[in-house]
């Protein structure tokens, strides 16, 4: 009697358990594809919509596998459901339908989440040194960076620190003139939030600083979710330009940030320049993410929108350009 089986290596065995294989992989795409329309039942499934353009990325490379293989009828289903997942992917490269008035006054922005538990504080200085932005929002501020952080302020004399233990902590510096900055939402949710109005060519300009829970679990989601609404609330009890920028925990391909977009009218700033992924850095691309957010009223218009270079968090920064009263386009 024969201990172990004797297996069949000839080219028709390989050619159908590469196939079958392929196929298990082709259906999980469509799966994948699927959850990205459902994704609002369950905050797991949600979790799963944040990943579109690995989905599309693997599934285009899947499919070019199955022609090969020539297992064509597969291969098609698979390159469908891939060039859906780009077409989620397509709006962030179109350009945008504004242009900026002629008399706009650029300004820049620079958002970070530094790491509470960064010890290179440096770096992030020497980045803020470089681009000299006139708004700088930082999230996840320790209790440790008060200091060095405070030392911007003979740059900045608009400028809030809240530096917490946890992960929620902020700060924003501003060489703008403020009207006002106020905790937003009074805190309903144990992190704090800022709402600046600033005066920017002679006319208000407000922006929400807001660092979401991550939906790690149904609570946090669900807090994550009505941080949102609560986001969308304040983008519609002002008038004028507006912007939403911090760490939001979500992408574009989520429900709950199409929801937030189509509720407000707000734009993402991100679109004409692509994905620019920002979380996390350890990852290669594309598996990273765009979880950072920068979200515009329609007369703002965006010159530039880029990544910053890795100052040791799992973040990288954001640095955009904008400009407000945009005319008709």
């Amino acid at each position: 009697m024969k201990i172990f089986p004797e297996f069949n290596f000839s080219a028709a065995s390989i050619h159908h358990f590469l196939c079958v294989r392929a196929r298990v992989l082709g259906v999980l795409s469509t799966l994948l594809l699927a959850i990205t329309f459902i994704g609002s039942l369950w905050w797991p499934l949600e979790i799963t919509t944040h990943f579109i353009v690995f989905y599309a990325c693997a599934g285009l490379a899947l499919a070019m596998g199955q022609f090969l293989l020539k297992d064509y009828r597969w291969a098609s289903l698979t390159l469908v459901t891939a060039a859906i997942h780009f077409a989620f992917i397509l709006p962030v490269y179109l350009p945008a339908s504004t242009t900026p008035h002629p008399d706009a006054k650029p300004i820049k922005l620079l958002l970070s989440n530094i790491l509470s538990n960064n010890p290179d504080h440096q770096t992030i200085l020497d980045l803020i040194k470089a681009e000299d932005p006139d708004f700088i929002v930082l999230q996840e501020v320790g209790l440790d960076w008060f200091e060095e952080l405070e030392a911007l302020a003979p740059d900045y004399p608009g400028y809030r620190i809240i530096p917490r233990e946890d992960m929620f902590g902020l700060a924003q510096f501003t060489r703008l003139p403020i009207e006002k900055v106020e905790n937003a939402f009074q805190d309903k949710h144990g992190v704090p939030a800022l709402s600046t109005t600033l005066t920017h060519d002679s006319k208000p300009l407000h922006i929400l600083n807001m660092h979401t829970l991550p939906p790690g679990n149904a609570e946090y989601a669900a807090t994550r979710n009505a941080q949102l609404q609560d986001a969308t609330d304040w983008a519609n009890a002002h008038d004028g330009p507006r912007i939403i920028i911090g760490d939001l925990n979500t992408t574009p391909w989520s429900p709950y940030f199409r929801k937030l977009m189509a509720a407000t009218g707000l734009k993402d700033a991100r679109r004409g320049f692509g994905i620019l992924p920002s979380w996390p850095t350890i990852f290669p691309y594309p598996i990273q993410i765009p979880l950072d957010q920068i979200l515009v009223s329609p007369d703002i218009h965006i010159h530039d929108i880029r990544l910053g270079p890795n100052i040791g968090s799992d973040h990288y920064p954001l640095i955009i350009e904008l400009s407000t009263g945009t005319p008709e386009s």
